[in-house]
């Protein structure tokens, strides 16, 4: 399934990445408008921000995880080899041949599951990853507290295996 998918898998696991490095280019040249903002903290208070600074280099690399393009990307990199098993083999005419092979049906979902599983752990090393080196290239580097981002990778992959879950059951 690798092997088949793995245009698809290779340019949709670009976005968190390009998005990552955009930001660490860009991130050095607004200091002045960060020290600006500043003066605003009032208004994270009265939103509810008190643990991550609106401002600071955690909550700018953090976009690789959390763009719209990124959640769109984790969606159809969980749900690409389920909605292409059927809908594939039945465009090319070989769905028959499919059902008509001694392959129990069981088999074909753990294949499946474990393809998930390891397209739900490339997007989040993608994500992470995009964080990571968008944080170097803007030389924010230290400020990057490391043991939160690889929760959210985390999280991104429980997020994977779900989608991807509900994309083999729908």
């Amino acid at each position: 399934m690798l092997r088949r998918h793995r245009l698809g898998i290779s340019l949709a696991l670009l976005i968190p990445i390009i998005i990552g490095v955009v930001t660490g280019i860009l991130y050095p040249t607004y200091s002045k408008q960060r020290e600006a903002f500043k003066v605003f903290k009032f208004a994270a208070r009265f939103l509810g921000q008190g643990q991550i600074d609106p401002f600071g280099a955690e909550s700018t690399f953090s976009l690789p995880f959390q763009h719209p393009l990124c959640l769109l990307e984790i969606a159809v990199v969980a749900a690409i080899a389920a909605m292409a098993i059927p809908a594939g083999a039945r465009g090319r005419g070989a769905l028959d041949l499919l059902l008509a092979t001694p392959l129990e049906r069981g088999v074909l979902m753990r294949t499946l599951i474990a393809f998930q599983f390891l397209a739900a752990f490339l997007t989040a090393a993608a994500a992470l990853g995009g964080a990571l080196y968008g944080a170097w290239t803007g030389e924010a580097w230290g400020e990057i507290p490391l043991d939160r981002f690889l929760a959210l990778g985390a999280i991104v992959a429980a997020l994977a295996v779900f989608l991807g879950g509900l994309a083999t059951w729908l």
